[in-house]
C-alpha cells in the first residue's frame, strides 16, 4: 500500500511541476505541399537567399507592433552544415534588429528568438545588471515545418515555415527598463549548405 501512495504521490507532482509550462516538441514535421507557399514568399538567388516573416511585438505585455496578416518583412538567411546539425539564422533589421537562430538535427530541432542591437541594451531578466548587444531568447512555443526530410549533405537547400513565441526578456534606453516578448511566423530558404 505504501508502495502505491509514493507511486500516486510522485506522479502528482511531476504532473504538479510541468503544468503550466508550455513545453515544445523538438519534432518537427514534413509536408511537400508547402513548397509552393514558400517559393512566393523565400528565394535563394547567387548564394543570397531572402525569407519573409511575420511579427507581433508585445511591450509591457501590450502590443505595439502587428505585421500580422498585413506586411511580409523581409529577411537574409545565413546557414552551414556542421557534421550531424544544419543552422540557419534568420535576420532583419527593418524595425528593430531581430530574427532567429534555428538548429535541425536528424529527428529534432532547436528554435530561439535573435534579438540584436548596436547599443548594448538587451538583458535576459530584469534584475540583471550587464546589458548585452544580443540575445538567444528561449521560446515557450515553437514549430517548425520543412518540405522534405532533411539528408545534411553539401548542396542541400532547406526550405520551410517557423513559428515561435519567445520568453520574456528586457531592454533598457535611458536607464528605463522595458518587458518585452515575440511571436513570429516565418518562411525560409537557405542557400546550398555546406560544410564549416
Amino acid at each position: 500500500m505504501k508502495k502505491i501512495v509514493l507511486i500516486i504521490s510522485f506522479s502528482i507532482f511531476i504532473f504538479s511541476c510541468s503544468y503550466g509550462q508550455n513545453i515544445s516538441n523538438p519534432e518537427y514535421k514534413i509536408d511537400a505541399g508547402l513548397i509552393e507557399k514558400i517559393k512566393e514568399q523565400a528565394s535563394s538567388t547567387n548564394g543570397v537567399s531572402m525569407g519573409k516573416m511575420e511579427v507581433k511585438v508585445f511591450e509591457n505585455d501590450t502590443l505595439i507592433v502587428n505585421t500580422y496578416d498585413i506586411e511580409k518583412i523581409e529577411f537574409f538567411t545565413m546557414s552551414n552544415l556542421e557534421n550531424d546539425t544544419i543552422r540557419i539564422t534568420g535576420y532583419t533589421s527593418k524595425l528593430i534588429g531581430f530574427g532567429f537562430y534555428l538548429d535541425i538535427t536528424i529527428d529534432s530541432y532547436d528554435l530561439t528568438f535573435l534579438a540584436k542591437s548596436d547599443m548594448p541594451i538587451y538583458k535576459y531578466n530584469k534584475q540583471d545588471t550587464t546589458l548585452l548587444f544580443g540575445l538567444s531568447v528561449p521560446c515557450y512555443r515553437t514549430s517548425l515545418t520543412l518540405t522534405a526530410k532533411p539528408i545534411f549533405k553539401n548542396g542541400e537547400t532547406i526550405t520551410g515555415f517557423l513559428e515561435l513565441k519567445s520568453n520574456d526578456f528586457w531592454g533598457e534606453s535611458k536607464g528605463e527598463s522595458k518587458k518585452y516578448k515575440i511571436e513570429l511566423r516565418a518562411y525560409f530558404m537557405t542557400e546550398k549548405l555546406k560544410s564549416e
